[in-house]
């Protein structure tokens, strides 16, 4: 059987989530032989601290919507010309990653975030993993974090 592997992240209701859900039930109209495994990255990693930050998450952007706009404006019109780099990220995420990877053997990726699309580009990058990979863009920019595969 062929599975297929989403990755959105955060478990909130957003268009990562429900772009991954239209994916999968579009693959699913074509072959019901498609075993798609749609998994959120800090929930499958953290538990429930994962609700905690997303309920942060949300607080900052309601409390302090400038600083997001900023953040957010900053990253998608000003990128920076050196490769980004987010080590805490990597740290917490990689090896999870990985393992999921060789415990579910998918024949496709689907990023539907930026970040689980950094984390598969380094681990592409150090040979650790050679699955194809696609990135499926919800927003109006594509992120400067994002790479390409």
């Amino acid at each position: 059987m062929t599975t297929v592997l989403f990755l959105p992240l955060l478990q909130l209701p957003s268009g990562h989530h429900r772009v991954a859900e239209a994916l999968v039930e579009g693959l699913r109209s074509i072959d019901r032989a498609v075993k798609c495994e749609k998994i959120e990255l800090l929930s499958s990693r953290l538990g429930a601290k994962e609700q905690w930050i997303s309920r942060l998450y949300l607080r900052c952007i309601r409390h302090v919507p400038k600083a997001y706009s900023i953040a957010y404006r900053r990253s998608v019109l000003h990128p920076s010309s050196k490769p980004p780099s987010f080590p805490p990220y990597e740290w917490l995420f990689g090896g999870h990653l990985k393992q999921l990877i060789r415990r579910l053997t998918p024949a496709l990726i689907v990023c539907t975030h930026a970040f689980p699309s950094y984390l598969l580009d380094l681990l592409k990058q150090r040979g650790e993993i050679d699955v194809p990979v696609v990135n499926v863009y919800t927003d109006y920019f594509v992120p400067g974090v994002l790479i390409i595969q």
